[in-house]
């Protein structure tokens, strides 16, 4: 039974269809996102359903110590910054360097830190992007909020990014551990419209995860779409603020871990008050490489 501090909610997951299955299956799910598509092919070929109604369990009504990467897929880390004006300079001249500080706090000084990606998102539907094909390399465009349950890099995704962003480190060390962090903040006010929901990554079966193909113009990625699962626990941090960090891991190559992604999506909360401010936040995404520990045993 939920608290009085959990909340409800029907999130959006991967519409189930045969012709995904792995092994007799014909097709796999797609989306694409140009300005010209191949003519007589659809943009995607997978469609989205609700989910059951789930306990959105408040992580304030536990110790937030004991989330941890490892065991749960994400954990929360107190870090408060004084970031008076969120534009692309304060953002790429302070706040990413002192994202990798925490990192490197969080994962060793012997790690290898690869910021590859920063979105900026708010829930005022006035000024959110609207529209199907974003130009990604203008990083100052508000995205709204993800409602979609995903995992924003299948280990096929991660590969790449690695192969990318990281040149020659996966045949140099093929024994390091290999991981993929979105490091995700509130900007100015505690979120209470749209909080991000996340999944702890111990309750995911690998048969609920769909690896999707995201193509755009200059790049084709891999990611994790879900379906639903009575085994799936999930969490939200009520009134996150802006000096609370949520640290949700997308990959890693350790076979030992419990958690070794983080599903996650946004949802309404059903206590948003009249005249709350809409939820503004900010996303890094982090490529880390650690050349002792965990082996890779696995294989990225």
């Amino acid at each position: 039974m939920p608290s009085k501090q959990d909340e409800t909610a029907q999130l959006v997951y991967l519409k189930w269809d045969e012709k995904f299955d792995r092994i007799h299956g014909s097709e796999k799910p797609y989306e694409m996102r140009l300005k010209s598509p191949p003519a007589n092919i659809p943009e995607t070929n997978m469609e989205s359903t609700l989910g059951p109604e789930e306990i959105m369990h408040n992580m304030r009504e536990h110790d937030l110590k004991n989330f941890s990467l490892d065991d749960h897929g994400f954990a929360h880390r107190d870090y408060p910054l004084n970031i008076p004006n969120w534009n692309k300079y304060s953002i790429e001249g302070v706040y990413l360097p002192a994202i990798c500080d925490l990192l490197r706090q969080e994962f060793g000084g012997d790690a290898e830190i690869k910021v590859f990606d920063w979105r900026l998102r708010t829930a005022d539907e006035s000024k959110a992007f609207v529209g199907k094909i974003v130009n990604l390399k203008d990083f100052t465009t508000l995205l709204q909020p993800i409602s979609v349950v995903h995992v924003d890099e299948s280990p096929n995704g991660a590969r790449s990014r690695f192969q990318e962003f990281m040149k020659g480190t996966l045949e140099k060390y093929p024994e390091g551990r290999y991981r993929v962090v979105n490091v995700w903040r509130p900007l100015e006010n505690p979120v209470e419209d749209s909080p991000l929901a996340v999944c702890d990554g111990s309750t995911v079966d690998d048969s609920i995860l769909v690896a999707v193909d995201h193509v755009r113009r200059d790049y084709v990625g891999e990611y994790f779409r879900l379906i639903p699962s009575a085994k799936l626990k999930w969490y939200y941090l009520s009134k996150q603020t802006k000096d609370e960090v949520l640290l949700l891991k997308m990959y890693d190559s350790s076979p030992s871990v419990k958690a070794k992604c983080c599903p996650h999506a946004s949802f309404q909360s059903k206590m948003v008050q009249p005249g709350t401010k809409p939820r503004e936040s900010i996303e890094v995404r982090v490529l880390i490489f650690s050349p002792t520990g965990n082996i890779n045993a696995a294989g990225i």
